[in-house]
């Protein structure tokens, strides 16, 4: 979960540091709490990682990613569906014998 950033920074910084060719952020909720969410993403993106991986969990994160203003930086992070995760496991509700995959 992000919602100010700072931890995600010290990691990106700290792995940097240790010599990671790359590195790429990956999240289940891009709370972003502060008022200007979108700075967070900027701040996240300019530190050092190539991509954030998200979901779309919180229907407010697509609209902090949209304001954005450079538009090379909204294509840098990658939002991922979870409907369909929620869906298997609607299905597999009641069925002990079947995993949710």
């Amino acid at each position: 979960m992000i919602r100010s950033g700072s931890s995600i920074l010290n990691a990106i910084q700290a792995y940097r540091e240790a010599g990671a060719a790359r590195v790429i952020v990956a999240t289940t909720h891009l709370v972003l709490q502060t008022e200007n969410g979108w700075t967070v993403l900027q701040k996240i993106l300019h530190s050092g990682a190539s991509d954030l991986v998200v979901t779309d969990s919180l229907a407010h994160a697509a609209e902090q990613i949209a304001k954005l203003p450079d538009e090379r930086d909204q294509h840098r992070i990658h939002v991922a569906s979870i409907a369909g995760l929620f869906a298997r496991a609607i299905e597999a509700r009641g069925r002990v014998d079947q995993p949710v995959s």
